[in-house]
């Protein structure tokens, strides 16, 4: 959390919230996993977490959001988490309110038919696919 406030200050982010929150279809507590050798991974497990995070789901965002801005962007990196998060964002009243998508989508998890059906079907078209990054980082646009 800390590295993000300093990240918007030093880029002068005005008029933005930082919600130190997940998204997922639950309300509550559950355990999050976090690896030392990389600082960007972290995912809901249950088993192994080890440590407790918040988590909100599509009520919260419409509770939260109801005031939002067109032209919106969400950039979802969540280790397997993706399908969740979109039906969830999907099903809420903010999904309107989002123009561009940039997602990780890891072939590893088995999910990324479903999420690109899903993306589509809510009138997502894939735009770019930044080189580099294999099949991972993929940017949608609202048609």
């Amino acid at each position: 959390m800390e590295f993000l406030e300093k990240n918007f200050m030093f880029n002068k982010v005005k008029n933005s919230t930082i919600h130190q929150l997940a998204l997922s279809n639950l309300n509550g507590k559950v355990n999050f996993s976090t690896w030392d050798s990389h600082s960007g991974i972290g995912r809901i497990d249950a088993k192994n977490g080890n440590i407790l995070v918040d988590v909100v789901n599509r009520k919260y965002l419409n509770k939260v959001f109801r005031n939002s801005l067109p032209n919106m962007f969400l950039k979802i990196d969540a280790e397997g988490s993706e399908l969740i998060i979109l039906k969830e964002f999907f099903g809420s009243k903010v999904a309107s309110s989002i123009k561009f998508i940039f997602i990780e989508i890891d072939p590893k998890f088995n999910q990324s038919k479903e999420v690109t059906q899903l993306l589509s079907q809510n009138g997502f078209t894939l735009t770019a696919r930044p080189s580099g990054r294999g099949n991972f980082d993929h940017f949608y646009t609202k048609v």
